[in-house]
């Protein structure tokens, strides 16, 4: 029984890179939105600014978690298409010895 298994490398590495992208405009996002809200701060006080404050402190940890978690799918990917590259270039050199 065999099955049929195939890894196109340039849209491996077209993905790569839209992660890449991706993680750069995340960073991007997450630094407007931090000063945007502390800037809203400057003139904010009270229950509700606290409220936002602790509400805004749980969703930034959850961004930075979200970035690192797309940041190690990223090196996984990498990893996988160094690995995939290097198979074929080895099946490659075994083929051309037994031609």
């Amino acid at each position: 029984m065999s099955s049929a298994f195939a890894v196109d490398l340039d849209e491996l590495m077209r993905s790569i890179d839209e992660m890449a992208r991706a993680g750069a405009a995340l960073d991007v996002l997450l630094s407007d939105v931090a000063a945007r809200v502390a800037a809203l701060h400057e003139t904010w006080s009270g229950e509700a600014a606290a409220a936002q404050a602790a509400a805004q402190a749980e969703w930034e940890a959850g961004f930075r978690e979200m970035r690192s978690a797309l940041a190690s799918m990223r090196a996984a990917a990498d990893l996988a298409h160094g690995n995939y590259g290097d198979a074929v270039a080895t099946n490659l050199r075994m083929w051309e010895q037994v031609r």
